[in-house]
Parts: C-alpha cells; structure tokens; sequence
C-alpha cells in the first residue's frame, strides 16, 4: 500500500532536489492552494485500506472512532518504525472535516512529534464564519511562509488561485471522457499526488493519451457515482467493483470528479449563501468562500443552503459529463464505520436521491477488514442486475 503511494509520489518528482513537504489528511479541508502559494509541497496522504493500521489506531482512539482516522495513527505509527521513500514531512495541516480527523491528528502530534499547522473550519457558511476563517487562512499563510522563506501576499495567492481554476477546467474535460473504473480513479491519484505545478499538464496528458487512442464503443454500460468516504490508495473497494464488472464513471470524492463540478467562486452568482458578504478583490476571502460554501456541504450545519440537498444536487450534476440523452443510473453510498459526517446522512440521502431524484442508491458500510467482502460483492452484483433491467426496461418504453 505505501509503496504504491511512494512510487505516484516520485513519478513526477526530482528526487535530487524535493521541496519542503506539507502534509495533510483532512478529506476536503486541506488548503493546497495556500501550501502551493508558499512555494511548498503540498502533500494529500490518499492512503486507505489498512486493517492492520486500523487495529493499531485502537490503542489511540476507541474502536468506535472512524476507521480511517484510525488508520492513519497506525500508518504514522508504522512509518516511525520503518523508513518510508519519502521526504521528511515539515507539517501537517491539522483540520476538522470531522471529529476523526482532528482527534487522529491531534494524536499524531502527541505521540509522534509531527509539527501541526492548525486550521479550524467552521460549521456554518455565514459573514461572520468568512471572515473567522479568512482570517485563519492568512494567519496559516503567514506559518507557512515562514517556513518557505516566500512572502504570501494577495498577488501570490490570486495566481495560484486561476491555476486551481485551469485544474478544475482541465479535470471537467477529462471527466467527459468515457473513462470508468480503476483506470480513471489511479489517473486521479497521480494528479493528486503530482507536484501542484504540473497537474494541469498531466490532466491534459491523459486527455491527449485517450483521444490518441480512439477506443471504440469504450462508453460504460451504466453511469455509476460512487459517494461518501473516499476511497484511497491501498483500498481494495474499487478493485471490487472492476472485478464485479461494475465500474464506476463518477468519483464523487475531493481529489477526483468533484474538482470538475465544485469550482472556485468567480463572483457572486456563484454564491447564495455568502453572495454579499465575500470581497472579490481579496483571494483569502475568495478561498474560503469557496472552502466553506463549495467544497464540503455534507459536513456544514443546516443555514441558508441545505447542505443535503447541495449534495444531491451535485452528484444528479455529474449527468452534464455526460452525452446527451444519458443519464445517472445509480449511486453508491460507500460509508467507512463511524463516520461523523456521512454516516450521519446516510438515510435522508438515499430517500431524497431515490424519490426526488428517482436514482437508485446502494448504502454500503464496511471497515478495511476483508471478513465481510463476500457479503458486499453479493448485494453490489444484486445492485448491477436491478440497474440493468431498469435501464433495459426505460430502452424499451422509450
């Protein structure tokens, strides 16, 4: 598992002269634009799937702390006990998409002496939390620009920002591909792990690679997305679903689709919520806009924008990838147990994308062990039959 994340690491890397790392694990609430602006390495550890390390996290946390936070002690654990192919980590941005991640880094700064860059999030997306967290932001600029020796400034970070938004261009034109499966999800892991600098012209490589190729008829039979707890670099999910002939067209996850959809606010119409409050002139306050409205409505409590339907609207907005006449046939709910965040919703989301929505939705909630696999892949197979004959049943109305 580490050392498929090492390899993708050093793909793009010049391992004679590595930048200064950053590190961080906080689902979507990782700020590379910051760490990028600051001339560093922004790092995103998309590790998962352990179950050794996540029974190492139990002497740190309770079993019935979310799996991957636990996961990811016992990886900081084993890499103390034996080196890793990598750079040492200058910091860790320690942030609270959810109680797990902040309790697993909070942890990790105990016991393994990792230095912690702190960014609280707010929970609500409001004038008042813009400003708490723009403030935040620069106060996190200024730290990592002592790090770096690179001033931060408006200027710096506001190029940085128009290269985030060429990624998510790049990143919707690569989604349209008719791409699915394990293919299109490890093409994400090295654009997420590429230096920041050069994953526009990776993501443009791919796209030029597949258009090279001309495949024929290559469209998926069913447009699956799979939500909720990403699945990351070691897990063994995904590789389940491509052997179970079920693959997935749309990662709804951080690193991978939703930088198609969740864009960086140009200007007030793309905003409800703060569409008065956010000065367009200061990219801070750009920046955590776009962190507090966009990026993570799952986890926000409940204001202006219902936060829910903001979630199903976006996964029913992954049908502008595709050609017309298509649409979303199915939805896979993946939940890691104890998760704060999605296991919270699971039964409001699946009723609203079923009935308001009309696409079916299969929940699924496992850990890393391997013990209820076979149970899964079982109701995954059912979930494929039931979409194919609805999709044979609407051919044929239509």
């Amino acid at each position: 598992m580490i050392d498929a994340f090492v390899e993708l690491f050093w793909k793009h890397r010049d391992r004679a002269s590595p930048s200064p790392v950053i590190a961080g694990y906080g689902h979507q609430f990782f700020p590379e634009e910051l760490v990028a602006a600051c001339g560093l390495d922004a790092v995103n550890l998309l590790v998962g799937g352990s179950e050794a390390w996540q029974t190492r996290g139990m002497d740190y946390l309770t079993p019935t702390s979310c799996v991957f936070s636990r996961q990811m002690i016992g990886l900081f654990e084993a890499m103390q006990e034996t080196r890793v192919d990598l750079p040492p980590i200058k910091a860790l941005v320690h942030t609270n998409f959810c109680s797990g991640d902040w309790h697993s880094l909070e942890a990790i700064r105990k016991y393994f002496g990792v230095t912690m860059l702190p960014l609280a999030m707010p929970y609500k997306a409001t004038p008042r939390s813009l400003g708490l967290l723009a403030a935040a932001m620069r106060e996190l600029g200024a730290k990592l620009a002592t790090i770096s020796g690179v001033e931060l400034d408006a200027e710096r970070l506001a190029r940085v920002i128009e290269q985030a938004r060429q990624l998510q261009n790049a990143i919707a034109r690569y989604a349209r591909l008719p791409i699915a499966g394990g293919e299109k999800l490890q093409n994400y892991y090295e654009i997420a792990l590429a230096p920041w600098e050069k994953r526009v012209e990776i993501v443009n490589g791919f796209i030029d690679e597949h258009e090279r190729a001309k495949p024929r008829d290559s469209s998926p039979s069913l447009n699956i997305v799979l939500t909720g707890s990403p699945v990351l670099i070691g897990d063994k999910f995904s590789s389940m679903l491509d052997a179970l002939d079920v693959p997935v067209r749309f990662y709804d996850f951080h690193f991978a689709d939703q930088h198609g959809l969740k864009r960086i606010p140009a200007g007030p119409g793309d905003l409800v919520a703060l569409k008065k409050a956010v000065d367009f002139s200061d990219p801070f306050q750009v920046l955590a806009a776009h962190y507090l409205e966009i990026v993570a409505p799952e986890r926000m409590v409940q204001g202006i924008v219902d936060h829910l339907n903001e979630r199903v609207r976006a996964i029913v907005d992954y049908a502008r990838f595709l050609p017309d006449g298509h649409r979303i046939d199915g939805v896979i709910s993946h939940v890691l147990k104890f998760c704060d965040v999605y296991g919270t919703d699971r039964t409001p989301f699946k009723a609203r994308m079923q009935d308001a929505q009309g696409i079916p939705v299969l929940d699924i909630e496992r850990d890393y062990s391997s013990s209820s696999s076979g149970q899964i892949a079982t109701r995954i197979e059912a979930f494929k039959e039931m979409l194919v004959t609805q999709k044979k049943h609407v051919g044929t109305m239509e």
